[in-house]
């Protein structure tokens, strides 16, 4: 099943629109002249970004916690290093110096599902957790599920949009975590552990929230990924929604029930966001590790790589960002004349050579 229609309110202007791995450059700059110094210029123009970021409205609290990153994890078949590659690729984008002023602004939520020996799990909590002597141990935490929770009941096996009993687990897990976060810091980024952040994924998290709370302060929820990933919402809403989830566990899969709930498509997820608009950004923040879908164990089919765009079908209709709605942004919905147009194109040389501008001959599925 897919979702169709959205309830979202046309957002307040922006400020000036920037490209998703922020690189900050003004509508006139050369994107040739990225391209030939890509490492250098990046580097100093995200440093330059993330400075001007961090004197935002978004980071001036005094609460550390301001972004909390949600993994439910549980072991592999093949015992795969997917959740060491996938911290890895969050902590690599995260400062080390206690004396910066990010530095633990962002915690990752590794909440251990398994209810059994979980060997990954046990070898990123030596790498980087509170005994590890780890600079990053300020921006983890590990914790096991507090209890076995309780299946309602449903199929067995399940189908593509019928959960089956693994799903209903999984998606219970989910809740766990939500409500370990529920309240705390600023905002939550839902994630699996077999998908890895993107390079300048954090930073262009900064950006994209500064950017939609300037376009609608109590916004509901926006998608920058897909499936159960690269979703943002406000802590002070997920406890709400991890209730939603059990309650709703044997009807559908999580990733689908997250949409039917932010996109307000059933008459209790309609009252429960009282019109609160949901956003879809407009590249993709997050890689899919692996050739099997996390919550259905089939082959997956071919997914988006780092900062291709978010457009249907990749993600449902009602989320995607719509390049001829919003030509001259990267949020959807969007004010009809942003003030300066947004920089064409992505620097080829910080994108995956998978990426679709790199192979302009492979065909997509």
């Amino acid at each position: 099943s897919s979702s169709s229609s959205s309830s979202s309110s046309t957002p307040s202007p922006p400020h000036t629109p920037l490209v998703a791995s922020p690189v900050v450059v003004s509508s006139s700059s050369s994107l040739s002249s990225l391209i030939r110094q890509p490492n250098k210029g990046a580097e100093q123009a995200s440093a330059q970004w993330l400075k001007r970021s961090l004197q935002s409205r978004q980071l001036n609290s005094d609460n550390r916690e301001w972004l909390l990153i949600g993994i439910p994890t549980v072991p592999r078949v093949n015992n795969e290093d997917h959740l060491i590659r996938v911290l890895a690729a969050i902590f690599d984008q995260l400062p080390i110096d206690p004396s910066d002023d990010f530095y633990g602004r962002v915690k990752v939520l590794v909440m251990d599902a398994s209810h059994k020996h979980h060997i990954r799990y046990e070898e990123a909590k030596a790498k980087w957790g509170d005994q590890s002597g780890s600079p990053h141990a300020k921006h983890v935490e590990f914790f096991q599920e507090p209890t076995v929770t309780v299946d309602v009941g449903g199929m067995k096996g399940g189908s593509a949009n019928r959960p089956g009993d693994k799903v209903r687990r999984q998606t219970r897990n989910i809740a766990s975590v939500l409500r370990q976060a529920a309240y705390r810091g600023s905002y939550f980024l839902f994630l699996e552990d077999d998908m890895l952040m993107c390079p300048q994924a954090i930073q262009s998290a900064v950006y994209l929230i500064d950017r939609v709370t300037s376009y609608h302060k109590n916004w509901f929820a926006v998608r920058s990924s897909f499936g159960m990933n690269g979703i943002f919402m406000q802590t002070k809403d997920i406890d709400t929604f991890a209730k939603y989830l059990v309650q709703h566990q044997a009807r559908r899969p999580p990733d689908h029930l997250v949409v039917e709930y932010y996109a307000g498509e059933v008459e209790q997820s309609a009252k429960i966001k009282q019109n609160r608009p949901h956003f879809g950004f407009r590249y993709n923040l997050c890689d899919h590790l692996g050739k099997k879908s996390t919550l259905r164990g089939e082959q997956a089919k071919q997914m988006p790589v780092c900062y291709e765009e978010l457009v249907f079908p990749a993600v449902f209709n009602v989320e995607s960002f719509k390049p001829k709605e919003c030509p001259n942004d990267d949020l959807w919905p969007c004010p009809k004349t942003p003030p300066e147009p947004r920089l064409e194109g992505l620097p080829k040389a910080i994108l995956p050579p998978t990426h679709p501008s790199k192979n302009p001959k492979k065909k997509r599925h």
